[in-house]
This record gives structure tokens, C-alpha cells and sequence, in this order.
């Protein structure tokens, strides 16, 4: 029997690297979509007060 431990050791802290970097973006992707969204909506405000 050969002992895989190494191999195994490496291929989960690879996942575990995937899954951490995924949680990550998607808890970050609400707060920025949120942010790019108010910013878009206050410069068409003032776009559109001046406009008018």
C-alpha cells in the first residue's frame, strides 16, 4: 500500500484555497454591486438636476 497522505494533504489545502476564494467573492459581490449601483444613481441624479 503506498501512502498517498501527501498527495492528499496537498490536493485538499488546494480546495480549501478554491473554497475560501469563492466564499470571498461571493460575500464581497453584494457590498460592491451595492456601492457601483448608489454611485451610478447619484451621478444620474446630479446629471439630471442639471439637465433640467
Amino acid at each position: 500500500m503506498v501512502n498517498n497522505s501527501g498527495l492528499n494533504d496537498k490536493i485538499f489545502g488546494e480546495e480549501l484555497l478554491m473554497v475560501l476564494f469563492s466564499l470571498i467573492s461571493v460575500i464581497l459581490t453584494v457590498p460592491i454591486s451595492a456601492w457601483v449601483m448608489s454611485q451610478r444613481l447619484k451621478y444620474r441624479q446630479k446629471h439630471h438636476q442639471e439637465g433640467a
